[in-house]
């Protein structure tokens, strides 16, 4: 019995580092921007304010859909996508990893300077 709990711990441990060690894929249209949520239900995006669409999904660091409400108001590393009405419909929250992976840009400026 006892090794029965040790086999499963020791899987959930196993799925659990797995999870963490794949890299979150983006769309092909994912643009990347510095996002600020002080004016629901705005998102400012490099000083351009959007609407959210009315399914808009946000993803956190862990890679969990959050709540709109629940994003910090400090300015966020984000990758994003716009529907075919100018509607944010998808926000994925950038771990420093992820900025520090971006692709070179001329003109890429992120909160933690990280890239510039």
């Amino acid at each position: 019995m006892r090794i029965r709990h040790l086999l499963a711990g020791f899987t959930l441990t196993l799925m659990v580092f797995s999870a963490h060690a794949q890299a979150r894929q983006f769309p092909a249209n994912a643009k990347h921007g510095v996002a600020s949520f002080t004016t629901y239900p705005k998102i400012i995006i490099e000083e351009v304010a959007y609407l959210p669409a009315p399914g808009l999904r946000i993803w956190n660091t862990n890679g969990m859909i959050v709540f709109r409400r629940s994003v910090s108001n400090d300015k966020l590393d984000i990758r994003y996508t716009v529907d075919s009405y100018k509607l944010i419909d998808r926000i994925w929250i950038l771990t420093p990893e992820e900025i520090k992976n971006l692709p070179p840009s001329k003109n890429l400026v992120t909160v933690n300077g990280s890239i510039s």
